[in-house]
């Protein structure tokens, strides 16, 4: 997996599929089904919070991640189990 891969799913650009989540198991200390897990509850706060996903500025796309990682981390939701 290149940086450039990362970066993108770190910015919003590129979601995590399962073949990614696969690669991403092998680089950090949590599971693949944990990287999906994270991925498909972010899609779902987007639904949730913007209505449709795929018509929001990258600007709202940076807010929406923080306050989505800032949630994830204040319930514990960020560790492996």
């Amino acid at each position: 997996m290149t940086r450039q891969s990362v970066h993108n799913i770190v910015s919003g650009k590129t979601a995590i599929t399962p073949e990614t989540a696969v690669r991403l198991e092998q680089l950090f200390p949590v599971s693949a089904e944990r990287w999906l897990a994270l991925q498909s509850a972010f899609d779902l706060y987007k639904v949730r919070t913007v209505g449709s996903p795929g018509k929001i500025s990258f600007s709202e796309q940076a807010e929406l991640e923080f306050e989505f990682m800032k949630d994830r981390y204040t319930r514990g939701g960020m560790r492996d189990t």
